[in-house]
């Protein structure tokens, strides 16, 4: 009876693959692994399937097919012996498209011994080597055969192989990955396999009565079922992203799909059923908050929902929604001109989840990782190498690196300008000058957007000169003034300050006159002179004589005495004055002074005998007197 029933499943297994073919005028590629309990329970049952094996590959010769075969055993069984999972090679090749060769392999030592209880066993081991140790042919359909009667156990570690029993999720994973479908042969009476298989997109039938009849039933399925050979991944998005579900059968069977969500209360709900012709099932899903954790999956018929008679369905794998928040740059970082020495900040502002910055520069046009600079603000000292340097950053949320090709937001690119900082290139000069005069001080500096703000030392500190912002400082000279120190402070446009050295007043008296010259009198061919007296720096003295009408330099007048030789009776009633003129320019006039020369007595010049006798007797008298004073001083 077994026999027949293998049999049976093997020739439906056969028939169902015509209809996977790409073209007509191509075979078929068909890679199966055959995964194999070998506990101590089981000989019965891989010898009818060892024996059904020629007959099954018969009914294959139009199609490309290739065996691989995994023996499993009780890795978790603490009985000794316990037994490893061993992938069946034939001279060095996993493959092997010779059915006898698959036959003597199940019949002889190649498998583990049938030793170990019906404990829990380790099929995942199997299952997990199948999936991730086979080169499966890319253009194949993909399918896992599990022959098992017992419920599995992944928890723990193997105490064969040291390492950890994979877990059902981890096979299906890597199942999902290569759309290979697990489809079961289940011996025993558990259900433990149910959900998995089916998300797998394989069909798995019980012993519910006794094993031929659950063996014609699995093939039966396998026949009247379509094939999915395109599973739906899991989905990562976010709030309000959009996007196609896809899952797929094999072109040209008439199929119908019925997208299905289960939502956060674990309901099935359909979500659209539709037919299709190419084999395509799709669905746009619109993502939203509260569907996070909602598993969505697609059932493919070979009948319209609601038609009578055997109708064949079977299930895409469950793909799990997971849903972030919204991911979005919403402040792009700006441009920025700073001065060097100065710190330019850059700054992004997103929304996510569990949100990961990183900056880049671009070098050379490269955009290169700037190492540590992971916050949302980019803090770097400017200098003048960095002008025209330019930023980005490249942001991460909670999913970015758990999407198939990844999913960053990367931010507009900002440029750096660096200016240079304010510098002093002309320090004031100290001043000295005589009071009444402006002194002037001036300073030069180079920078952007410069500020000037003159400043005077006042006892131990410096204090601002109310208005005082030019490049250029005028103060009146006065004595209060002497010795005052004066500095100009320059800030630039980005509030940098610098001081220029400080210049120092020296305040000189103004020239003054202190002795006015005088008005003199001489007699024709007496030498005059007029004196002026002043105080001052550096003076210089220039007298002047008025004639015509005009005041004009004396050639000999540079002194501060003006000596006449001799003026003539001519030069009666002359005008002088002196200017004077200090080092620093000033010029004072003394007063104005007049020259009186007066004219010779007149001697007799005629024969007049009384004027001659009077002449003669003023001698005598004169001589007289003389003579008598000597006497008397004798």
């Amino acid at each position: 009876m077994k026999k027949h029933v293998l049999t049976a499943l093997l020739l439906c297994l056969a028939l169902c693959l015509p209809a996977l073919a790409a073209a007509e005028d191509a075979k078929l590629m068909l890679d199966i692994v055959w995964v194999v309990d070998c506990t101590g329970s089981m000989p019965t049952n891989i010898n009818n399937v060892r024996a059904q094996l020629a007959n099954f590959a018969s009914k294959l010769t139009d199609f490309d097919v290739q065996y691989g075969l995994v023996g499993f055993g009780d890795e978790l069984n603490d009985v000794t012996p316990r037994e490893s999972t061993v992938k069946i090679q034939w001279d060095g090749s996993d493959w092997t498209s010779d059915i006898s060769v698959l036959q003597n392999s199940m019949a002889s030592g190649d498998l583990p011994s049938y030793k170990g209880g019906d404990y829990a066993e380790t099929p995942t081991c199997g299952l997990y080597m199948a999936a991730t140790e086979y080169a499966w042919r890319e253009n194949a359909v993909h399918a896992i055969v599990l022959v098992a009667d017992y419920d599995y156990k992944t928890q723990g570690t193997s105490l064969v192989t040291g390492k950890a029993i994979p877990s059902m999720e981890e096979c299906l994973d890597a199942c999902s990955e290569k759309n290979i479908s697990i489809n079961l042969l289940n011996c025993g009476t558990t259900t433990a396999y149910d959900n998995a298989v089916t998300q797998s997109g394989g069909v798995v039938e019980h012993t519910s009565d006794e094993f031929p009849t659950a063996v014609g039933q699995l093939a039966q399925w396998i026949h009247d079922t379509p094939v999915v050979i395109t599973q739906p991944e899991d989905l990562y998005l976010h709030d309000d992203d959009i996007v196609k579900l896809n899952a797929e059968t094999l072109k040209g069977k008439v199929t119908w799909f019925d997208w299905v969500r289960v939502n956060e209360y674990g309901h099935p709900q359909g979500l659209l059923y539709h037919y299709t012709s190419d084999g395509i099932a799709w669905y746009y899903l619109h993502a939203d908050s509260y569907m996070d954790g909602n598993e969505y999956y697609c059932v493919f018929s070979n009948s319209r929902r609601g038609t009578t008679g055997d109708t064949r369905s079977i299930e895409t794998r469950h793909a799990i929604l997971h849903v972030a928040s919204k991911f979005a740059i919403t402040g792009q970082p700006q441009d920025v001109t700073i001065e060097a020495g100065k710190t330019a900040t850059f700054t992004v502002v997103a929304t996510g989840d569990d949100l990961t910055y990183q900056w880049q520069k671009n070098v050379n046009g490269t955009w290169t990782n700037l190492s540590g600079k992971t916050a949302s603000t980019l803090s770097i000292p400017a200098t003048m190498a960095d002008d025209g340097s330019e930023y980005r950053c490249v942001i991460k949320d909670a999913i970015s690196d758990k999407q198939p090709s990844g999913y960053t937001l990367t931010s507009d690119s900002a440029a750096l300008t660096v200016v240079p900082a304010p510098a002093i290139t002309g320090d004031p000069q100290n001043v000295t000058t005589e009071a009444g005069k402006d002194a002037t001080f001036t300073v030069q500096a180079t920078g952007t957007g410069l500020t000037y703000q003159w400043q005077q030392q006042a006892g131990s500190g410096w204090t601002d000169l109310p208005g005082e912002t030019k490049p250029t400082l005028t103060v009146s000279a006065t004595p209060e003034n002497n010795g005052i120190a004066y500095r100009c402070r320059v800030t630039s446009g980005y509030g940098t300050t610098v001081d220029s050295q400080p210049a120092t007043l020296t305040v000189l008296g103004a020239p003054a006159i202190t002795g006015q010259p005088k008005s003199i009198t001489v007699t024709e061919g007496e030498n005059a002179g007029f004196t002026v007296v002043a105080t001052g720096d550096g003076l210089k003295y220039q007298w002047q004589v008025y004639r015509n009408g005009v005041w004009t330099n004396c050639p000999d007048g540079q002194a501060p005495t003006l000596l006449l030789s001799s003026p003539a009776l001519t030069e009666n009633g002359q005008a002088y004055r002196c200017v004077i003129t200090s080092s620093f320019g000033t010029a004072v006039t003394s007063d104005t002074v007049t020259l009186t020369v007066l004219a010779q007595p007149e001697l007799p010049m005629t024969g007049d005998a009384s004027r001659l006798w009077l002449w003669v007797t003023l001698l005598g008298a004169g001589l007289l007197g003389i003579t008598i004073l000597r006497r008397r001083r004798a």
